[in-house]
């Protein structure tokens, strides 16, 4: 395989040996890399090199203006919009959002030599007309909406002046002055040839100029295209040749160069994988890559059509295989960047009582922040943090976090010392944290920090830079959006052999280059080619009208790109992401059918789909002996009581009761930002007992519901505030949090007022403790067996035991079908917990019946649901004397082997 660059360099060399006043331009720098590499090897003698530009370099020196950055330009561009003549001016952290999108049609104005004014008295007329009424009157709405699109031309005017001014200019309006100059560019070099190499898409403004020099005769330009494409005018790859072809007049005299047929006659294997989620296809092109000999590696190119497969392609690549990375990684992927994010969250946040705990955590436990807080001090930042979740903390005030860390700490003086919501504070104080970090750095070799620290230096310098020039820019959301825009364009370079063995690349950086085998990822409709979505304020019909580019050319580009690959690739694979939860939705691209139905002899199509190989290791549940030790903890736990929750999570995993009242581990404080399950259940059973307590001893009467109805507000925010957060700090889930808390509670005093009516309900207790001791076979003592019961009232002299859940909870739940089972199975743990009430209280009042039940928050339309004894055949809902005696030989049961040594602590799959 001859790749295409080392067919033209052989081709200038015969036609012209002598390149000392020559330029050669590409799409690319790196096609120049190679076209130099292949320039040197198939020449043996000393010559003067040709000047390789890519086509970008070649445009700024044509413009005699230097390139604007994007930051720049939407900073002038407001400038511009400032001076305008509209009344209600919105701010620069507003204006970057829409702002974004006109830099980019005046870009597209420019590049495709559109006349702007001509172009938006078109816009401004469709608006016009859109809006039209017999009204006379147009709402102010509608006013200010078309003055906007009347204003354009003068912002455009505007911007472009004060651009020049500075002599800097945006891409297209390099394009523009580089089109007014290539005449004079000529004449000041009257002996230079120029060679334009492996061009397709071209705009207004670059094909003006490549024929401008073809018909001055001072150049050769060389394409790089197949035969079938070019012939076939429906193939999308052929596109734009087809076009050059008609309207030039050069081609009428000329023949294109470079156009070759080798993708037919190439013979070539072209397998086609559907893969389910982007990291399958990472191990996918790992395995293939483990198939191929070494000198196969040396000639394959891994183009990625998503950028985010980066990472996980890397550590994907077989050990032993050195790859070039071409497309670098976002900066925005960096511990830097995360930092700087948190940083911007805690400064903008408006908690009215200090800073933000969620938001202090984050920045606090940021990698680079700990090595700084923390010194000798092993820890310190984990202890804060646990401290803070211990007591449920919301809220910090700055004097509060410097007496944890010492208020002499440079780093949490820096962090915290006071809101930088004033863009040049924020970044000045980012500016000296970026300076202690390097000092850090160096001191202690931590090279990733150093080049992070190089990076990010120069972001803010810049954004130090903008400040001083732009004032406007007075607030952090306007300076949050130029520093995103100023990230998205950076990347992080690798070191790399650019011209030997595995290449890992985007489409883009593929142009002009050629490889034996190519596998690329993510060739799915959506992502190549890219979807009819376009960030454009420019009408579609407008755009047709005027020559620019609309969806249709973007895909053309997208399928030359894609064809090129294959033309003089022997082996290709293709990567498609099957799963239908994405964007895409599984689809594979037009691309694949379009290779599957081709029909050509030498193109083998394999189609099929490819399963992750998933390393999955299946832990063996853990079973742990019991000793002496074990059995003491256990006897320890007797004296000071059993509860129906202790034996349901033996029942339900003996590991985890192992865990808790064994070991006597606690489940991790976690910092309730927004309001816990368990929190919920505390704040309903705290409020009720509450407002029920003076009501204990008494029969319920219109009088004590319209007093609790009365209450309930004051009291639910008492116990919100003490378990939780202040109420007057509320906001989003948790506000609707004690919303959804009010109305459960104020569902159940409607309900219980209801049931009240029907009958006399008599208070007896609230969240009372019984216990009562057992004998178990084998244990030498007594065991304590306990109890807090909810709520305890009678109604037309029968006990009814109450237990309130915030969860859901079905009658099904609650029946008692057999004994079997009772003793090992979780799905029965609410009839294990009512029965476990019912003994209780039994015993402790001479073996009297009850009805016991449950009322459940989250299923409020059953109201009270009881137990169901369905062995019974009569008087279902009361525990009586003999079920309780039964209920009891199971409960010693289960103690009893729970205290048996022999009887190991034995995992649940759970």
């Amino acid at each position: 395989m001859t790749p295409f660059l080392a067919e033209i360099t052989d081709k200038i060399i015969k036609e012209n040996p002598d390149f000392s006043n020559t330029i050669w331009v590409f799409p690319s720098k790196r096609a120049g890399v190679f076209a130099a590499n292949y320039l040197k090897k198939n020449n043996s003698k000393t010559i003067f090199a040709p000047e390789f530009l890519s086509i970008e370099a070649f445009i700024t020196r044509l413009a005699v203006i230097e390139p604007a950055s994007t930051e720049t330009s939407l900073c002038l561009l407001y400038e511009s919009y400032l001076e305008t003549g509209i009344k209600d001016k919105e701010s620069f952290s507003s204006f970057i959002g829409w702002g974004t999108t006109i830099l980019q049609d005046f870009n597209e104005i420019d590049r495709y030599g559109v006349t702007a004014k001509k172009l938006y008295t078109h816009i401004q007329n469709l608006q016009e007309v859109s809006h039209w009424a017999l009204e006379e009157d147009k709402t102010e709405m509608v006013k200010a909406y078309l003055k906007f699109w009347e204003i354009l031309p003068e912002l455009y005017e505007r911007f472009t002046k004060k651009m020049l001014a500075q002599g800097i200019g945006h891409q297209g309006l390099l394009y523009k002055k580089a089109k007014e100059n290539i005449a004079q560019f000529l004449i000041d070099l009257p002996a230079t040839t120029f060679y334009f190499i492996g061009f397709n898409a071209l705009n207004t403004s670059e094909s003006d100029i490549i024929q401008y020099i073809l018909s001055e005769k001072r150049g050769s330009i060389f394409w790089d295209l197949d035969q079938y494409f070019l012939e076939n005018p429906l193939h999308e790859a052929g596109y734009f040749m087809r076009k050059h072809l008609k309207n030039w007049p050069y081609f009428q005299e000329s023949k294109p160069e470079g156009v070759s047929n080798r993708y037919t006659s190439t013979e070539k294997k072209v397998n086609i994988y559907g893969v389910p989620k982007s990291v399958s296809q990472a191990q996918l092109i790992g395995e293939i890559l483990n198939e191929f000999s070494q000198e196969q590696v040396l000639n394959t190119a891994i183009v990625l059509g998503d950028e985010e497969l980066l990472n996980p392609v890397i550590h994907a690549i077989p050990n032993g295989l050195k790859a070039n990375i071409t497309m670098g990684a976002p900066l925005s992927g960096v511990p830097m960047a995360t930092l700087v994010a948190h940083l911007f969250d805690l400064h903008t946040n408006n908690y009215s009582n200090g800073w933000h705990i969620k938001q202090v955590q984050d920045v606090l436990t940021h990698p680079y922040i700990k090595l700084l807080v923390e010194g000798n001090q092993y820890n310190a930042v984990n202890t804060f943090i646990y401290h803070c979740q211990k007591q449920n903390i919301s809220s910090l005030s700055t004097d509060y976090i410097n007496v944890a860390f010492n208020t002499s700490h440079t780093i949490i003086s820096l962090l915290f010392k006071d809101k930088a919501n004033v863009p040049a504070t924020f970044v000045s104080r980012f500016q000296e944290l970026l300076r202690v970090l390097n000092d850090f750095s160096e001191k202690n070799k931590q090279p990733q920090i150093s080049s992070e620290v190089n990076y990010f230096s120069e972001i803010f310098d810049g954004l130090s830079a903008q400040l001083t020039t732009f004032p406007f820019i007075d607030n952090l959301s306007g300076l949050k959006k130029i520093y995103l825009e100023t990230l998205s364009k950076k990347r992080l370079s690798f070191s790399g052999d650019a011209l030997e063995g595995l290449q890992l690349m985007g489409m883009l950086e593929s142009r002009n280059l050629d490889f034996e085998t190519v596998i690329i990822s993510h060739v799915n409709e959506g992502i190549l080619p890219g979807g009819k979505s376009t960030n454009s304020y420019i009408p579609l019909s407008l755009k047709k009208i005027f020559g620019l580019p609309s969806f249709k050319e973007k895909d053309a580009v997208y399928a030359y790109h894609f064809y090129r690959l294959l033309q003089r690739a022997k082996n290709v694979y293709l990567l498609y992401n099957t799963a239908t939860d994405v964007l895409e939705g599984g689809e594979p691209s037009r691309f694949v059918h379009q290779l599957k139905t081709q029909g050509i002899a030498k193109v083998q199509v394999n189609d099929q789909l490819a399963m992750p190989i998933l390393d999955a290791v299946t832990p063996p549940l853990i079973e742990i002996k019991k000793d002496q030790s074990v059995i003491d903890q256990l006897l320890q736990k007797a004296k000071s009581g059993f509860s129906p929750s202790a034996l349901n999570t033996y029942i339900r995993n003996p590991i985890d009761f192992y865990k808790r009242y064994v070991l006597k581990l606690k489940d991790p404080e976690i910092l309730e930002e927004l309001i816990a399950y368990n929190t919920f259940g505390t704040i309903v059973h705290d409020s009720l007992q509450a407002l029920y307590t003076p009501a204990i001893g008494q029969v319920l009467t219109e009088n004590h519901f319209k007093e609790f109805n009365q209450q309930l507000p004051h009291i639910l925010t008492h116990f919100f505030e003490k378990h939780h957060s202040p109420t007057k700090s509320l906001k989003g889930k948790n506000l609707i949090a004690f919303s959804v808390l009010l109305q459960y509670l104020k569902d159940f005093l409607e309900y219980d007022q209801e049931c009240a009516k029907k009958e006399p309900i008599y208070i007896e207790s609230l969240e009372k403790e019984y216990q009562m001791t057992l004998q178990i076979p084998g244990v030498s003592e007594s065991v304590l067996f306990i109890g807090s019961l909810d709520r305890v009232d009678k109604r037309n002299g029968v006990t009814h035991i109450i237990d309130f859940k915030t969860g859901a909870v079905k009658p099904t739940d609650l029946k008692l079908k057999d004994w079997d089972g009772l003793n090992n199975s979780p799905e029965r743990a609410k009839v294990l917990q009512l029965l476990s009430y019912a003994l209780l209280y039994s015993q402790n009042h001479g073996n009297t019946p009850v009805k016991t039940g449950i009322y459940s928050f989250k299923n409020t339309q059953d109201g009270y649901m009881f137990f169901e004894d369905t062995l019974k055949p009569s008087n279902k809902n009361i525990v009586a004397e003999d079920t309780c005696n039964a209920f009891k030989e199971v409960l010693v049961g289960i103690l009893q082997e729970l205290f048996n040594i022999e009887t190991p602590f034995v995992e649940k799959e759970v």
